[in-house]
């Protein structure tokens, strides 16, 4: 008896190990997917700290939990702990970054450090087909004098773009969205031959294209120097470009640090820039060629870039290339004091349409980076050429340039977009510039009657830099709050009707904790809300919002809070929503903002009422934004130039197809015969679409709204429903914003699509929206909607949206015959629309 017991006990304890030796080979394994920083064979001086990351993929079957290590198994160590636990779980398929604080051994030599992954039972495992090899560290130490950081060597390890979006490396040679390869003997515009590789790169082929490359971190020391020989490539006599090197700091801030503009000329440049002002710092470089016109002819080269660290006193030697420095090319300045005078021409004159992006007053954070673009109409009667220039006048110029032609040749009556890229100033306050218009005589010229009034630029910086995170309780005041009776004080007045926000230093949660808090009220009404836009923020790799979200002490509210963003050119987009009611428990609120990572984004703490508004006392405690890993993050990519939208003709819409003109405001747009008018005002319209019946679609309708002086140009769906997302669409030659969400009523649902347009103080928004029956509520429910097929109108009704000369009919109708319309569902009262 005893035997057998032994015997069983032996064979479960073999079949329990041999079941944990298949768990672990089907499991857990890893893929390698890139070095994010340090390539292998990267040089450093004795004694300097680094940090190594990796980017591996979960491609077993297991979860890696945070009691998965990253371990030491071989090789040079390098000074490094024995293991890291990993900071997140991994779920299979998903990748991770991990990173290890290294240190260069102080004697010359190569080294290579071999490291793997382990399970909570402490089992190693690692890449390749078996899972079993590791991964490594592989570094070359050498003298203090010599190459500290290879621009070249690590190129493919930068994040490379152009306004095209992001770019492989190495590229495709004649790649119009732009492309960047290594060269082994560049071929100089002296018509020399340099002994040493260097980086081809060629921006974006279009007007004001450019290309950069974002580099992995590197640690700034004292006597640290970046050299490069900046010159066009021989035979590219059309090149003409300027050289710029950046640097991003920690808390996302894209800083110029040097620039060279060079054309053909038959002469090349030895850049030598100081970098001893960034000692102590860990930044991201930036290596960027911007065109000065057409790029077509633009093919820039970076000979040798590097970074070299030398002993004071140590210049380096001079390249066996080196020839004397040609003169520098003088660059705009702003026009001296006195200012002089806007006497236009007869024929020039411009109309300002409306601001594309940055309304006027924006609230920005200090040091944002942001671009500024305006839609302006030749009002005038000659041709703006792109010999025309736009300059900067007066006031603050924002680190922008000082002098931009325009993109291409504008007639009378037609409009252009003109762009900026600026920097947000870092003290708080009201900053303008101002901006006038120059043509191919030199006379200055603006907006208004006489054509003498500059265009303005006007933000307002508040808030704290974002040097690590941001506290949206500390800031709380730098943000716009607003509910649906209009703007609001902050900090409010509790018990305003209008809705009220206040900072609490120890607010009662819910379940009796005390915490440091945001106490908002919605607009006491049914569905009311509240909210806080707050100012730009750029968002890097491992920052994280947080918050403890509840309901005041014994308060019964019964709210949703929601974390919503908006981008530069103004849509806003729902990024987390949960829904609260008071039962005693708080949610702590914990999201990565990864799909974020690299914009310039403003946070919107929302709350929404679910009916009346009346007990609605909402805690948001400690809301923040949590940098998890400010040392070590991998590349981001600061804002591209905004596209400016092309101007093209408006297309033909289908026959027999009727118009609707708005006189009082000046559009028009067509719409299919069948459908039905059944309101209409001089600022909304409410139309019923044909669908096909005898599915769970019940109606499909448009809204028209008309808003004037709107903050945002959007859809009031946006702020009334649930958005899901948002993006710019450009049709009949207008920009406009698109937005999508979906909303359930008393048994229905609403799925809807948006496209908002402006023209100087008015937002015009065409809300299409498809009504249909929750399938849930029947015993035997009727089939599905096709909702690609219903839907496809939408956008062809958009796409024939046009602004119309003014009119002097009094006011809107529709200008079609009438015609017989086929019968149609009836809808519901149009209180069914979901409203804030």
């Amino acid at each position: 008896m005893l035997r057998n017991i032994l015997l069983l006990l032996l064979i479960s304890l073999l079949g329990h190990s041999f079941a944990r030796s298949v768990a672990q080979e089907n499991c857990n394994q890893a893929q390698f997917v890139a070095d994010l920083t340090v390539a292998d064979g990267t040089t450093f001086a004795p004694g300097t700290s680094f940090t190594k990351t990796w980017r591996l993929m979960n491609v077993g079957s297991c979860t890696w939990t945070t009691a998965y290590r990253l371990v030491f198994v071989g090789g040079d160590s390098l000074g490094a702990p024995a293991y890291v636990h990993l900071p997140v779980a991994v779920a299979p398929g998903q990748m991770v970054d991990l990173s290890v604080h290294l240190i260069a051994p102080q004697a010359i030599g190569h080294y290579r450090g071999l490291w793997k992954l382990s399970n909570a039972w402490g089992v190693k495992f690692g890449i390749g087909p078996n899972g079993n090899d590791p991964f490594w560290v592989d570094i070359n130490v050498a003298d203090a004098s010599a190459v500290i950081f290879d621009f070249i060597a690590n190129a493919p390890y930068a994040l490379w773009r152009s306004g095209a979006g992001p770019l492989p490396f190495p590229g495709t040679a004649g790649d119009p969205r732009g492309y960047a390869l290594r060269l082994e003997r560049p071929h100089l515009e002296s018509d020399t031959v340099d002994i040493e590789p260097g980086l081809l790169t060629v921006p974006q082929n279009r007007f004001f294209g450019y290309i950069q490359a974002i580099y992995p971190e590197f640690l700034v020391e004292s006597g640290d120097y970046f050299q490069s020989l900046v010159n066009c490539e021989f035979g590219a006599t059309g090149c003409y470009v300027t050289f710029r090197l950046e640097y991003i700091t920690n808390s996302g801030l894209n800083r110029a640090l040097w620039s060279w503009v060079e054309n053909y000329e038959g002469r090349f440049y030895r850049a030598k820039v100081d970098l001893s002002r960034l000692a102590g710092q860990r930044v991201r470089f930036v290596l960027t060629v911007l065109s000065s016109g057409l790029a077509s002819g633009d093919r820039a080269i970076w000979g040798a870039p590097r970074i070299v660290r030398l002993p004071v006193g140590a210049p380096p030697a001079p390249p066996p290339t080196l020839t004397p420095l040609p003169s520098l090319t003088p660059t705009a300045t702003p026009f001296p004091s006195p200012l002089p005078g806007i006497v236009p021409a007869a024929c020039d004159r411009a109309t300002l349409v409306g601001d594309v992006t940055i309304p006027h007053g924006a609230i920005l954070a200090p040091g944002a980076g942001f671009t500024k673009t305006w839609r302006l109409r030749n009002s005038g009667s000659c041709t703006w050429t792109t010999a025309y220039r736009l300059i900067f006048y007066s006031g603050e110029q924002m680190e922008a340039p000082t002098v931009i032609p325009l993109p291409w040749a504008v007639a009378p009556g037609q409009m252009v977009d003109l762009s900026i890229n600026l920097i947000a100033p870092t003290s708080a306050g009201e900053h303008r510039a101002f901006w006038v218009l120059q043509n191919t005589a030199g006379a200055l010229f603006g907006l208004g009657p006489a054509g003498n009034s500059p265009l303005e630029l006007a933000i307002r910086v508040a808030g704290e830099a974002p040097l690590s995170g941001y506290d949206f309780l500390v800031n709380a005041c730098a943000a716009e709050w607003r509910s649906g009776a209009g703007p609001l004080p902050c900090p409010g007045n509790d018990g305003d009707a209008n809705g009220f926000v206040l900072k609490l230093d120890a607010a009662q949660m819910e379940d009796g904790s005390m915490m440091p808090a945001l106490l908002t009220f919605p607009q006491n009404r049914y569905n009311g809300y509240i909210q806080g836009i707050y100012p730009f923020f750029n968002v890097q790799p491992g920052d994280r919002f947080q918050a403890t979200v509840g309901c005041e002490g014994r308060a019964p509210c019964y709210v949703t809070f929601r974390l919503d963003y908006m981008t530069l050119n103004g849509a806003i987009v729902n990024f987390w929503s949960w829904r609260e009611s008071n039962e005693g428990r708080t949610y702590k609120a914990d999201l990565s903002l990864t799909p974020l990572v690299g914009q310039n984004v403003r946070f919107i703490l929302t709350i929404l009422a679910t009916g009346y508004a009346t007990n609605d006392r909402a805690l948001w405690g400690t809301p923040r934004i949590l940098r998890m890993t400010p040392a070590t993050p991998p590349p981001t990519l600061p804002p591209s130039p905004t596209p400016t939208a092309t101007l093209s003709p408006t297309p033909a819409p289908p026959i027999q197809w009727s118009i609707y003109t708005n006189p009082i405001y000046h559009f028009t747009f067509w719409y299919p015969p069948s459908a039905q008018i059944t309101e209409s005002t001089a600022n909304s319209l409410h139309m019923r679409l044909p669908f096909t019946p005898g599915t769970t679609l019940t109606d499909k309708y448009l809204d028209v709204s008309v808003a004037e002086n709107a903050e945002i140009c959007q859809s009031p769906l946006a702020t009334s429903s649930i958005l899901s997302g948002s993006e710019n669409v450009v049709l009949n030659g207008l920009s406009f914003l698109k937005q999508f969400g979906i909303e359930g009523s008393a048994g229905h649902v609403y799925k809807w699509v948006a496209y908002s347009t402006y023209q100087g103080n008015i937002c015009v928004s065409l809300d299409f929206v498809l009504k249909s029956i929750n399938p849930g509520v029947f015993l035997t429910p009727p089939p599905p909607y096709d909702e690609a097929l219903e839907s496809a109108i939408f956008e062809q009704m958009a796409s024939t949206f046009a602004w119309l000369a003014n009119l002097p009919t009094p006011e809107a109708t529709s200008t079609a015959t009438p015609v017989e319309s086929p019968v149609v569902q009836p809808s519901e009262s149009p209180s069914d629309t979901p409203t804030p």
